[in-house]
């Protein structure tokens, strides 16, 4: 007969850390929702040490993210840096939904 404590431990979970407004503490109709500080003398945005941090967005993050998430080139991007881009991609294994756009293969005749 085995026997066994009443107790159950409970399981502490990893949780990200959650970025909050510049000043959504400060004031009641500023919700605490992430948006980005856009303002040309904002201490945020400028990145002053006791103003919070800010949160960065690469390609790195995408490893991080579940691999049901893809990414997705920027329009604006041209030709020579969409290649290097594609190639950088399959060294890391990140889908993209439009990585075959502006790419034109070579026909041999």
């Amino acid at each position: 007969m085995v026997l066994v404590s009443g107790k159950k431990l409970k399981l502490v979970k990893k949780r990200a850390r959650r970025f909050t407004r510049h000043e959504s503490d400060r004031y009641l109709r500023i919700r605490p929702n992430w948006r980005r500080p856009h303002g040309i003398d904002n201490r945020m945005r400028r990145r002053s040490k006791e103003q919070g941090k800010c949160p960065t967005s690469e390609l790195r993050d995408a490893l991080d993210a579940k691999p049901k998430v893809c990414a997705e080139i920027a329009h604006a991007v041209g030709a020579k840096k969409r290649r290097d881009i594609v190639e950088r991609a399959k060294q890391l294994n990140i889908k993209l939904t439009n990585g075959n756009a502006r790419i034109r293969t070579e026909e041999n005749e």
